[in-house]
This record gives structure tokens, C-alpha cells and sequence, in this order.
């Protein structure tokens, strides 16, 4: 029976800027022992690269790559002795070793390829994951560690506390706010992880946390929304100060952490010396359009809350914020 899949075009092996949601045959088996249900796909500036013709290549003799090489999925069929079972989530490995080969593959150590024969399953020369379903040899498959088991933060401060220094925690870029409310969790709730950077970027990090490769990250609405509705990750706590609408089971960090909040803001400022009546107006014409309906829902699809201030409660606000922050630099810079 055809499946669907994403395949991005290339013909005469020159490339075409476009993606191509079309009909596939099941995978082979010479793909692969292990049957695979895919789940969830990550996508990356990598994937931006093929799909615009600048990097990539189909298999050979094939008009279409298929792509997705960062994978999520459950298997459905494996043969005995393989180490997988029905059921189980894996992920995929993406690149294959030079089949020579060559004395880094030959190690097992394929990312560092010394003659580039190597293929990537949906980047380089071998058909990705983003289908239905598809097929992957038991070596390059691997299972996502059920072992952590914390579903609370509460669990996670607890786990943490047992086994210090021992929980890791995806770092997407140093100075972040989510590297800071990260430093700032450890701070309060008095625990130690070991952070593990990730300097690609969010994609690769929700890959390894959803393995469970690395036990937790912090990260915004946005950056993460996708990959909590597919499953990819499971979510256990926001920083706002209230719990959000789109969520209203998910608890708030102040819940376990009492008066703990960490949300990026913006405010409007004024040049010093700009007339008070001036700033009142502007003050007073902003909290009108922040009580807009319609303002309030376009904010939220994006993850997004407005609260109107005054300029007085702005400049509050900010010195609170300084106070909240300054010990969590002070605490990074001496590190």
C-alpha cells in the first residue's frame, strides 16, 4: 500500500528549489531489518540548505531525495536477537561509513570521514526517515532510554539532589535566557547539571533530549512547541509567573520554587527628557490596544503575553528584573 513522504527534488543531478509531498511503496526490506513508524522529524537549517538546492544529493540514479534525518519513531516489526522489540522509540543514526573504508570509519568513528565517500540518510546520497514508515539496520538505530523516568519538576529536583552533577542539560548558546533561567533553577532549587552545548542549534538538542541522551533543556514556547505536541519530549514545567492557557495542567515553576518567573520582555522607552504628558499619552494609548482581543490572541499564537504598565511599574519591574539576574551572572562569570 503507498505511503506518503517528503522528497525534495533533483533531476540530472543538478538541483531544483522545491519539496514534494508524493506517494512511496513501503520501504524494502534491503533497507533495513527493524520496521519503524515514524513519529516525529526534526528540521534544520541543513534541511533549509537542500531543500534550496545548496547542498545534498539524492541516491544515485534516483530523480528525488527523500528527506528527514532527524528522526523520532516507534518500532513496529524487529527479528529476534536484534536488541529491538515492537514498541520500543528509537531514533536514527544519519550518517553511514565509508564503505572502503576509510581509517576513521574503520574505527567507528564516521563523523570524522577522511575522504568524504561516506552517505547521510536524508542529506546525502540515501533516502531520509520523513515517511510513514521506514526500515534501518539495528546498528544505526537507537533506543530511547525510558530510564529517567521524571514526569515533575519536583522529581527532577529530587533526582538531582540524589546523583549531583550527574543530570545533563542542553545549553543552546551561552548568555541565553534560557542558558540563565537554567542557572538560575540550579540556584535556587540548590542542584548541580552538567550542561552539554549544543552549538548548531535547538534541533540536534531536542534530538538528544527526546533520546535521552541529555536528561532535560530549558527552552522557549516557541522552540519547543513542536516537539511536545509530536512527543518528541515531555514538558514539566513553565517559567511564566501564571500557567499558560494552551497548557492549563502544565504546573509553573513558582508551583515547586516559590516566586521563581524568567520571561523575556521588551518594553518601550523614551529619550530622557521627554515630556511627562508625552509619556502618559503613549502609556495610556498602549494599555488600549494591549486590551485588544484580537492583539492578545496574535500575541498568544506566538507565545506571547502583553501586561500594560505604567512608568512607574516599568521602571519597578526592571529593577527587579536586575535583582533577579545579577547573582545568576556574578554566578556564571565565576565558574
Amino acid at each position: 500500500m503507498p505511503e506518503r513522504r517528503i522528497g525534495d527534488v533533483a533531476r540530472n543531478g543538478r538541483r531544483a528549489c522545491g519539496v514534494l509531498l508524493d506517494d512511496v511503496p513501503p520501504p524494502p526490506p534491503g533497507d533495513g531489518a527493524i520496521l519503524v513508524r515514524t513519529l516525529a522529524l526534526g528540521v534544520c537549517a541543513t534541511d533549509r540548505e537542500i531543500i534550496a538546492g545548496e547542498y545534498g544529493a539524492a541516491p544515485p540514479g534516483e530523480p528525488r531525495l527523500v528527506l528527514g534525518h532527524e528522526s523520532l519513531g516507534c518500532v513496529e516489526e524487529a527479528p529476534a536477537q536484534s536488541g529491538f522489540a515492537a514498541g520500543d522509540l528509537v531514533v536514527g543514526i544519519v550518517r553511514r561509513p565509508d564503505p572502503v573504508p576509510c581509517r576513521a570509519c574503520a574505527a567507528g568513528e564516521w563523523d570524522m570521514c577522511l575522504n568524504g565517500l561516506y552517505v547521510e540518510r536524508g542529506i546525502k546520497e540515501r533516502h531520509g526517515f520523513g515517511a510513514e514508515r521506514f526500515r534501518i539496520e539495528p546498528d544505526f538505530a537507537i533506543r530511547v532510554d525510558p530510564a529517567l523516568g521524571i514526569t515533575t519538576l519536583p522529581q527532577l529536583i529530587a533526582r538531582a539532589k540524589q546523583e549531583p552533577a550527574k543530570l545533563t542539560i542542553a545549553s543552546t548558546g551561552v548568555g541565553r535566557l534560557t542558558h540563565l533561567t537554567g542557572e538560575l533553577l540550579q540556584m535556587r532549587a540548590d542542584i548541580s547539571l552538567v550542561a552539554v552545548p549544543y552549538p548548531r542549534g535547538l534541533s540536534a538538542a531536542l534530538s538528544d533530549v527526546g533520546s535521552g541522551r541529555v536528561s532535560v533543556i530549558i527552552e522557549s514556547y516557541t522552540g519547543i512547541f513542536g516537539a511536545a505536541r509530536a512527543g518528541q519530549i515531555k514538558l514539566i514545567a513553565v517559567a511564566s509567573r501564571a500557567r499558560l492557557p494552551e497548557f492549563p495542567d502544565l504546573p509553573t515553576v513558582a508551583e515547586t520554587i516559590p516566586d521563581f518567573a524568567a520571561s523575556g520582555w521588551t518594553v518601550l522607552l523614551a529619550p530622557l527628557g521627554t515630556p511627562g504628558s508625552i509619556v502618559a499619552k503613549v502609556s495610556a494609548d498602549l494599555a488600549k490596544v494591549d486590551n485588544d482581543p484580537d492583539v492578545k490572541k496574535r500575541l498568544a499564537a506566538i507565545g506571547s503575553y502583553s501586561r500594560a504598565m505604567t512608568p512607574e511599574e516599568v521602571l519597578a519591574f526592571v529593577a527587579k528584573e536586575q535583582e533577579t539576574w545579577l547573582p545568576v551572572l556574578q554566578r556564571i562569570s565565576n565558574k
